[in-house]
């Protein structure tokens, strides 16, 4: 029996799982790993996007019915409607007084390029508010059909897992940790070839396993941004 699954998916996955349920806010890809201090020292200062490794910046904070790439302008293609709410100063997190959700199986596409795939590091983070638990795709560029790619998922028992398959079609699986229903965290991934697949969660190492010899696995499948 041969699987194919063909794109990739933040909150969304080509099998029937359920959308990410929650919200999202400040997504960001880096191909260099972030350190645990910059992690945790930036996780709620907004970018200007041209900071050193940044491959991906959409913030969630313009109004227009797509999600601007602050970086490099590979700006999001929707379905159905994105709906943006803007949040009080005070509210959790810090700095970040736009995030958006989604109904009706929406999501966002962001079409392939090569700059989103990374060799031998790679930083995906962003912020997320689950609002119920299920195996949901949070996000990803990736082909399992092929074994190629990266994503971050959260399983049935609200706990975050790091997927990443490197050239030699080998997957590296990490069990970054948990998250509270209806509570905002800060999720991170980072990937360093010949050192550590680490995972952080709101700017505080929780786990690592050893990377492997080779480099990331590349794949032509979209980005995508989803929520439920």
């Amino acid at each position: 029996l041969n699987v194919h699954r063909v794109n990739c998916y933040i909150g969304k996955s080509n099998w029937n799982d359920k959308l990410f349920a929650g919200m999202m806010d400040d997504l960001r890809i880096w191909n260099v790993a972030r350190t645990q201090d910059q992690i945790l020292n930036n996780k709620e200062r907004p970018l200007i996007g041209n900071e050193y490794g940044l491959i991906g910046y959409w913030s969630m904070n313009d109004y227009r019915y797509k999600v601007t790439d602050f970086a490099r302008g590979l700006n999001g293609v929707y379905t159905n409607r994105m709906n943006y709410y803007k949040t009080e100063e005070t509210s959790f997190p810090k700095l970040k007084h736009v995030h958006i959700s989604a109904k009706n199986n929406a999501y966002i596409e962001i079409p392939h390029r090569k700059v989103l795939n990374s060799d031998s590091e790679l930083t995906l983070e962003t912020w997320v508010k689950p609002i119920q638990s299920g195996n949901n795709i949070i996000a990803g560029k990736f082909n399992d059909a092929l074994n190629r790619g990266y994503l971050l998922k959260v399983n049935s028992s609200m706990e975050v897992i790091a997927e990443v398959w490197d050239n030699a079609g080998t997957a590296h699986t990490l069990n970054i940790g948990s998250l509270s229903v209806s509570n905002w965290s800060h999720i991170a991934v980072t990937w360093m070839k010949n050192g550590k697949l680490t995972g952080y969660i709101d700017g505080v190492q929780t786990a690592q396993i050893d990377a492997s010899q080779e480099l990331l696995s590349m794949t032509a499948d979209p980005f995508y941004i989803s929520y439920s």
